[in-house]
This record gives C-alpha cells, structure tokens and sequence, in this order.
C-alpha cells in the first residue's frame, strides 16, 4: 500500500464507547471512520472543516474482526479506493500499533450539488490506492 496516501489518525476511547459487555460498542466504529475521514479530507483536500467539502454517505460496510477493549490504542487508517463520476469509496481499517486488525470497512461517499450528485473533482483519481490505481468512472 502507498502509505504517502493513507492517513493514519490515533483515536482516543472514551469512557462512553464501551458498553456494558467492556467492549468498544460497534455503533462507535462508524464515529472512528468519520474521525480518519475528516482527517484524510484535511490532509488531501486542503480543507479547513466539514463544510467545505459536500458528500453524502450513500452506503457503508464494517466487518469486525475482533473486540476493542477501553485500553486499547487504536488508530483508523483511511485511504480512498475507487474512484467514479460522482462517488468514491473511502475504505478503512482499525488496527493497534502493532497491526493486529479490529475492524475494516468502506462507505461510498456521493459528491452533491443542491441535493443532486455532481461529477467528481479530477484530482481524487491521482489519490487511489488499488491494484493497478484504477479508477472507476461507471458511478
């Protein structure tokens, strides 16, 4: 994986992510994808905050892999994908320091434009990491 386009963000547990079993609750995963999407958009979008930039998630997968416990240190690895007309997948891992994987997952995120999905900015498809860095322009 090109690592000069993954952004690695470390991701602080907080009390109320863990539920009543001692585990980081999954409902919390998503929030962790949002916190290295945010990041990645910062880093590779010069962006300066969440208005700047208008997606919508139009789907999202997670497979868990195993528990985060509260004293975990974990960090969010995100990179982009695929790339096509008016989306692009965001995919996603949760690992610890030493790579043991927690969760991986994607959300295929839609450019819009007054509610309606608008063609995507060129530069995403020098961005995506694939076999072969291909790219996408069915969708």
């Amino acid at each position: 994986m090109d690592l000069d386009r993954v952004d690695i963000t470390k991701i602080q547990i907080r009390y109320d992510d863990v539920d009543p079993l001692g585990h980081v609750n999954n409902a919390r995963f998503l929030t962790y994808f949002e916190i290295g999407r945010l990041s990645y958009m910062k880093r590779y979008f010069n962006i300066r905050g969440a208005m700047d930039v208008n997606i919508v998630i139009a789907r999202a997968e997670l497979d868990f892999e195993r528990s985060v416990m509260f004293d975990d240190d974990i960090f969010v690895r995100t990179w982009i994908s695929r790339v096509g007309n008016t989306s692009f997948d965001f995919s996603y891992t949760i690992e610890d320091e030493r790579g043991r994987l927690f969760c991986k997952g994607k959300t295929v995120n839609v450019f819009v434009e007054n509610g309606r999905p608008t063609k995507a900015p060129e530069f995403l498809h020098s961005l995506v990491i694939k076999e072969g860095n291909e790219t996408d322009r069915s969708s």
